[in-house]
């Protein structure tokens, strides 16, 4: 590569508003604006047009799937969004559209080799003991909803409502 001018004047200071939301979010959300900023040159954010975030969408489409072009997007939008709320002039982020991308899901293991789990902690824990029940919950939940190992482990208690035999995963 060459030598680039970048011109997002705010793109720091939207980075350090994101990473008050989390600290992955600084790395990915700037590597993205970064290679926006390297699209569209050597102009502000007042100078970006709808023909520059199209050409960006191309670019990423190119290079990208549509679950990732449509973060990518979602981005660009809300860098414009954080923008228009610090009163600074750029381009109005509702004309920025970010198509709604199917991710590609996998089967993380077969219906076979999920029974073959539930038999396994069936024949080895005692089914009086709370760890017994604890794994069959896990084990059930993973292989039935499609939820992840991490959104599983931040239920707590005040997510679950026994109730409706439902809980909010975030």
């Amino acid at each position: 590569g060459g030598s680039y001018t970048f011109m997002l004047k705010y793109k720091e200071s939207y980075l350090c508003h994101k990473q008050t939301y989390t600290s992955g979010a600084f790395n990915r959300y700037g590597l993205l604006l970064d290679k926006f900023e390297r699209l569209i040159g050597e102009k502000e954010e007042r100078e970006v047009t709808e023909q520059d975030v199209f050409q960006f969408k191309i670019w990423l489409q190119v290079r990208y799937s549509d679950k990732s072009i449509e973060y990518a997007l979602t981005i660009l939008k809300n860098y414009f969004y954080y923008l228009r709320l610090k009163e600074i002039p750029c381009i109005n982020p509702d004309l920025i559209r970010a198509p709604k991308g199917r991710a590609n899901s996998h089967q993380a293991v077969s219906p076979e080799d999920y029974q073959k789990i539930l038999a396994f902690i069936d024949k080895t824990m005692p089914k009086n003991e709370l760890r017994y029940l604890q794994m069959q919950l896990i084990i059930r939940i993973l292989g039935e909803t499609g939820v992840r190992v991490s959104e599983l482990i931040s239920i707590s208690l005040d997510n679950i409502n026994l109730s409706k035999s439902g809980a909010f995963i975030e």
